[in-house]
């Protein structure tokens, strides 16, 4: 069984020579393979909601969903090589440089949590991707491992990242920075000023970021492996008309895989947080209101009118069941 902190085997394997066989090959994402479950949810998000008053008002609608998630991932059994040349050099090569990928295929489903309301148990999210690991670097070195997301709203990520081992006490500290940083809030972030008609949730009354501390567990002498994508390295695709609604940027993540000790039993644990923006050009002031068939970002205060709200997802999850057959993986070269 492929535990939490998988040893990097990079120094003794062959990359993209021969076979590599069980799942330690999979280097720091060994520890992903097999299912896990988790009913710490929160997904935090403003939507747009029009009013049919003084001929038609553009209002936001603030979702506070607490839910619980399936999440399962699958080995890519091949060592994927990307091939090319030295500082990718096409005019005068001096050897070859190739890239050799490994990785993990996944699969999330979301549900919502309302035990005394009609949409305990909804579907509310759906996701499918690929975590990759640069095992043999090409000509950039400077990530280790990436994540590849698609959902059915038309959207896909590809953010590149790194990861770093922590301990149990670092892991809770990184959790209150996060707290204390305005990078992570559920609050608006405006362009401009006269902040009106927010529906906004104080922090006692819809916890966020606490959620983590809270279900963290004993990791107290353990070790954990940290994954973190910065904003730096997230590139956003979607389809035209979620594009023309609103502008989605500042895309970041972090995960942590760690070892919790709960009754003497040790469990592995998996816990994320997941922030971006999505401008919209519409502030709840009579100063942001142009005359109907114009447009806010033909006017020199569109600026001063962009509200950002965030949307931010984040849970605990603890594995279910190990991935069967990890020791007899095979991963052969795919060119």
């Amino acid at each position: 069984r492929a535990g939490a902190l998988a040893a990097d085997p990079a120094e003794s394997a062959a990359f993209g020579a021969e076979p590599l066989r069980a799942a330690s090959a999979l280097g720091p994402l060994a520890g992903l393979l097999g299912t896990w479950e988790g009913q710490h949810g929160v997904n935090v998000v403003h939507v747009p909601k029009w009013e049919a008053k003084d001929g038609g008002l553009a209002s936001f609608e603030k979702l506070y969903q607490k839910y619980n998630e399936t999440l399962v991932f699958r080995p890519i059994r091949a060592q994927v090589l990307n091939r090319g040349y030295a500082n990718a050099d096409q005019l005068y090569p001096t050897e070859q440089q190739d890239q050799v990928l490994m990785g993990l295929s996944y699969h999330s489903e979301i549900r919502q949590m309302d035990p005394d309301g009609p949409d305990d148990g909804k579907l509310l999210h759906i996701e499918d991707g690929q975590w990759l690991w640069n095992a043999k670097p090409g000509v950039d070195a400077s990530w280790s491992v990436g994540r590849i997301a698609a959902v059915p709203h038309g959207v896909s990520v590809l953010a590149l990242g790194t990861r770093r081992e922590v301990d149990g006490g670092q892991l809770k500290q990184t959790f209150f920075d996060m707290m204390d940083s305005n990078e992570w809030h559920a609050a608006p972030k405006d362009a401009g000023d006269q902040v009106v008609g927010y529906d906004e949730c104080p922090e006692f009354m819809c916890p966020t970021l606490s959620v983590l501390v809270q279900n963290l567990g004993n990791v107290e002498g353990r070790k954990a492996v940290e994954f973190d994508f910065g904003t730096d390295r997230a590139k956003l695709s979607m389809i035209p008309d979620v594009g023309k609604q609103a502008s989605t940027h500042d895309l970041k993540a972090r995960f942590w895989l760690a070892s919790v000790e709960e009754g003497g039993v040790v469990h592995e644990q998996l816990q994320y947080a997941q922030h971006m923006l999505m401008d919209f050009e519409a502030k709840l002031s009579d100063k942001c209101r142009p005359a109907k068939g114009s447009r806010l970002a033909d006017q020199q205060t569109s600026s001063d009118c962009v509200i950002q709200w965030p949307h931010l997802s984040l849970n605990t999850l603890r594995k279910t069941q190990a991935f069967e057959g990890a020791a007899e993986l095979r991963f052969p070269v795919v060119r």
